[in-house]
């Protein structure tokens, strides 16, 4: 994920007041069925947040 992916993910949470935390699980599910077999994501989104 790069900045300006995490950029519209943190305004789309301010947006419809969701938390950040359920935007990030929403993008990391979104992934997951994206792109199977990519270990990684998940371990750099959990960093991000």
């Amino acid at each position: 994920m790069n900045e300006d992916e995490r950029e519209l993910l943190e305004a789309l949470a301010e947006r419809d007041g969701s938390s950040l935390g359920d935007v990030w699980r929403s993008a990391l599910r979104c992934y997951a069925a994206q792109e199977p077999g990519q270990g990684s994501t998940g371990r750099e989104l959990s960093r991000a947040a």
